[in-house]
């Protein structure tokens, strides 16, 4: 069995959430995090310059634009082909969420050659999740731009690495808003080249 799989997962995931109801009510909720997240998208995408990159609009924009497989970790295929991340005492992990957690630890870029942290069977094992296998995400119109979201809101929130990030209203209507701007501005620079013809 690999090692992320073992029972010894849950007391990490309990707590977290016991450290979640202590603090309950700071947390922004979705709903409040999508609002706030269209506003800064807004802002960012009419601003004259372009000299600030604010994400998640950048990278939404550029994942619509590109259809590229990478962009920001949480909408990338799969983050642990393109991201890991080292402590400053060289522990590696899936990502800095992960930080302390041993059960997740890859090893240290120090003591561990580069090329076993790799395939590290915790790693290898987060490697094989995908979006089309998440029940949620099957029918999902975004599914292939967030990819299912983020596998520490995942396991934080659902207790599983198989279920989706609880942020998928937020995913959706940034994705669905930025299409909107996106084919608003087409349109706009479109109309006057067809008067032109």
């Amino acid at each position: 069995m690999c090692l992320i799989c073992k029972p010894d997962r849950a007391s990490v995931i309990k707590k977290v959430r016991i450290l979640a109801e202590a603090h309950s009510g700071l947390e922004v909720t979705p709903e409040n995090y999508l609002k706030a997240c269209l506003e800064l998208f807004d802002l960012w995408f009419y601003q004259k310059d372009f000299s600030i990159q604010v994400n998640p609009g950048f990278g939404v924009v550029r994942l619509l634009l590109s259809q590229s497989r990478l962009s920001d970790c949480i909408m990338s295929e799969n983050c642990q082909m393109h991201f890991i991340s080292v402590s400053p005492e060289g522990d590696v992990y899936p990502c800095n969420r992960f930080y302390g957690f041993d059960e997740y630890k890859y090893g240290n870029i120090v003591k561990d050659n580069f090329e076993k942290l790799l395939e590290n069977p915790k790693r290898q094992y987060l490697l094989k999740r995908n979006a089309s296998e998440i029940e949620k995400c099957k029918q999902c119109s975004i599914s292939r731009y967030c990819h299912g979201g983020c596998i520490h809101h995942a396991l934080v929130h659902y207790g599983s690495f198989s279920s989706p990030d609880h942020l998928c209203i937020v995913y959706q209507g940034i994705v669905e808003h930025a299409v909107k701007r996106l084919n608003h501005e087409l349109k706009k620079h479109l109309d006057p080249l067809k008067k032109e013809r």
